[in-house]
């Protein structure tokens, strides 16, 4: 991470089109919000009406999240010699710093509720023949390298990754057209791409924005841009796993909403 010559002390402008650009980091004691603005994060305080901000990033911050704890904020960006940072959300100090994660930056990042691991999903340019690609950290590590990386083959582009909240070993990545459910025991990425048959749950439109676990169920929900909700449930034919910490990939749509 780059010190910076200059200390930007107020931001009145936030970046709009990030997806998951503006976190809670409400508590009990503390009332605050932390935000994306270009370079910087903001972490504001709307009781106190005051803003600390966070340096660090030669390029526009592309992404960001914050653990279930609200104690860590990561941040990612993308350009050249990108970098991943996890910040302490009280001191507002980085902890940690990845450089050159992916080869041209990342799109999309999450954090697990355990505040534990990392995923990202790398920018990718099939003009320079650069794929797309799914990792996943340990951040607390003195590991510089993702514990697992994959090239996405897929037609398809995703913008959008999550853990689940009910097991750090389960994620859920959404493309416009597409969504594709991971599980990574065992240290091994499996995937499974989710089936959506428009014949048996009538007619929707739009593409796919995001796509979230639903709490304690191994069910999930995608939202579209035209304002539809897909329910996503396990294929009957495929039993989930045995272990309380894991679950079934195998997902279908069962059913729209609007």
């Amino acid at each position: 991470m780059l010190s910076s010559s200059l200390n930007l002390h107020w931001a009145f402008g936030f970046s709009k089109d990030k997806v998951g650009g503006v976190q809670s980091l409400c508590q009990k004691d503390r009332n605050a919000l932390f935000f994306l603005s270009s370079h910087s994060g903001v972490i504001y305080d709307f009781e106190q009406r005051t803003q600390t901000v966070l340096q660090g990033h030669c390029n526009i911050i592309t992404c960001c999240a914050v653990d279930k704890s609200k104690r860590f904020i990561v941040t990612a960006d993308s350009g050249i010699d990108p970098i991943i940072i996890v910040w302490d959300a009280i001191s507002c100090v980085p902890v940690k710093t990845f450089y050159n994660p992916h080869e041209i930056g990342i799109d999309a990042i999450d954090i697990s509720d355990d505040a534990l691991f990392i995923a990202t999903l790398s920018s990718c340019d099939p003009d320079q023949a650069i794929e797309q690609e799914i990792s996943v950290w340990s951040w607390t590590t003195d590991d510089s390298e993702p514990l697992l990386r994959q090239k996405l083959s897929f037609s398809d582009y995703y913008h959008v990754v999550k853990f689940n909240p009910s097991s750090k070993n389960q994620l859920v990545t959404t493309g416009a057209k597409s969504i594709s459910y991971w599980n990574w025991d065992d240290l091994r990425l499996e995937h499974y791409i989710g089936v959506v048959s428009k014949t048996d749950l009538g007619n929707f439109s739009g593409r796919f924005v995001s796509t979230i676990f639903l709490p304690s169920t191994e069910n999930c929900i995608t939202a579209t841009s035209d304002g539809y909700v897909v329910v996503w449930e396990n294929k009957n034919d495929v039993p989930s796993k045995k272990s309380s910490n894991t679950f079934s990939t195998m997902k279908i749509a069962t059913k729209v909403l609007r």
